[in-house]
């Protein structure tokens, strides 16, 4: 608060017009020039008057103590808000922890879910397999048989049926390894892609406290400075620099969301082309393995019977035809199980985001929630601060009284002073002016008669009654 004690301010205005002095000089100059002003017109200077005034320290004093009183005003409130704030940042941090136990339970389930199918679709691939081997070995064994001349030496039936019944018990192996392989593999990326996930939160959740803190001085300044100065035009002013500051905290929150989701999705397409190339290369060693125990068992054999020629290319052509048709229909089924799993971990997947999504929505709302009412409350203040503001305002109200007596006196004993000088000096008028330089009153005003230092003697000569 800067109080300026001029005369000026207070209309220090002596005898130009009813009330002043009563001499009526007769004129010496035309009217109007300025010899004229000079007879009729006088300055003084009122801030030196008023500091040599006996209550000009009384005045100084309820200043400072009005400056006092404003400043501890402000640091009450200041710690009420403060305090607010730190109560609202705790509600958001509990939940955020929320959000991630909510996030977390939700990947366990889904998680389960996904183990607890797996191992349900692991269990009907190899009873259908088995299934379906058992029905396509009885028509190879038929189309075998009705294709094979009697006067062709063979192989054995029985040893036929051994061979076939080692490759499909090697396929069958195979696929449960597959599964098995393909479950430890989801497991493994699942783990890193959800570590990646926990790591792009953690950086967004740094992020945004950032962009936050980086305006939270401002903002509350703001605040402060709409509640102390409370009119419309500053209001207005500080409720649309408040709503840029929302909209640039909220545009970077979400530049930054998209930044980060972006890489997540890079490394989610790395990961996943990662474990399909892996279960390709691993299918086909499996293959390679399955295609090379066969023929050594064939060649097995074929070895131990003395009689066993192989079987003419066109009965072996038939035997093959019946083999691939038996390998196609078990692919296909298999192909159609594994493509139901990749559905149902879409569809779990899919679910995943869409909770990970209404989690951040349902934060953004809570965020702006408590922004916004910490910006409307003003009750902050538990109940001793409340008292001590009441008794700071009380405080305020009577200095402001006091000083307006002291200085409405004060005003007062000054006209009378510089009126009394004015009647000697048979001056009809006397203006109060501030100096602006180094130069004297009278020469900033027209040559003007100044009676400062003549008032000053009157003034001292008060104080010293």
């Amino acid at each position: 608060m800067k109080r300026t004690l001029a005369l000026g301010a207070l209309s220090l205005l002596i005898g130009c017009g009813p009330g002043g002095p009563q001499s009526s000089p007769t004129p010496t100059a035309a009217p109007g020039s300025a010899a004229s002003l000079q007879e009729e017109l006088a300055v003084v200077e009122g801030p030196k008057l008023m500091e040599q005034h006996p209550d000009y320290a009384k005045l100084k004093d309820l200043e400072l103590q009005m400056e006092k009183l404003e400043t501890e005003k402000k640091e009450v409130a200041n710690r009420g808000r403060q305090q607010a704030f730190k109560q609202g940042q705790g509600t958001f941090l509990r939940a955020l922890e929320q959000a991630k136990a909510e996030m977390q339970a939700e990947q366990a389930s889904i998680s389960g879910e996904m183990d607890g199918l797996a191992r349900a679709l692991q269990g009907q691939m190899s009873a259908e397999m088995t299934e379906i081997k058992s029905k396509l070995d009885a028509d190879l064994k038929g189309t075998i048989a009705k294709y094979r001349p009697p006067e062709t030496a063979k192989l054995n039936d029985r040893g036929i049926q051994a061979v076939g019944e080692y490759g499909e018990n090697l396929k069958l192996m195979a696929a449960r390894n597959l599964t098995a392989h393909r479950l430890e593999k989801e497991k493994a990326i699942k783990a890193e892609i959800d570590a990646e996930r926990n790591r792009l939160d953690q950086q967004i959740a740094a992020y945004e406290d950032e962009v936050s803190m980086k305006y939270q001085e401002e903002k509350l300044n703001l605040q402060l400075k709409m509640q102390n100065n409370p009119n419309e035009e500053t209001e207005k002013v500080t409720r649309e620099r408040l709503n840029v500051i929302d909209d640039e905290v909220s545009a970077a929150k979400a530049e930054k969301r998209k930044e980060i989701e972006g890489q997540m999705a890079a490394y989610h397409e790395k990961k996943q082309a990662e474990f399909e190339a892996e279960m390709k290369s691993y299918e086909a060693r499996l293959r390679d393995e399955i295609a090379v125990k066969v023929g050594g068992r064939r060649e097995q054999l074929i070895n131990q019977s003395s009689t066993s020629v192989a079987p003419p290319p066109e009965i072996q052509a038939k035997i093959s035809q019946a083999q691939a048709t038996m390998q196609a229909a078990m692919e296909s089924r298999r192909a159609e199980l594994m493509a139901k799993m990749k559905a149902k971990e879409s569809e779990a997947r899919a679910r995943m985001m869409a909770k990970q999504e209404e989690i951040k929505s349902r934060l953004a709302r809570l965020e702006k929630d408590l922004q916004e009412q910490l910006s409307k409350r003003t009750d902050f203040l538990d109940k001793k601060s409340k008292a001590r503001l009441a008794e700071i305002d009380k405080s305020m109200e009577k200095c402001r009284s006091d000083y307006k007596l002291i200085y409405e006196r004060m005003r007062v004993d000054l006209e009378k002073m510089v009126g009394s000088v004015a009647k000697k000096k048979n001056i009809g008028c006397v203006i109060s002016v501030m100096p602006t330089s180094a130069n004297s009153v009278g020469e900033q005003n027209l040559k003007l008669q100044d009676l400062t230092d003549l008032s000053m003697v009157e003034v001292k000569q008060m104080g010293s009654h």
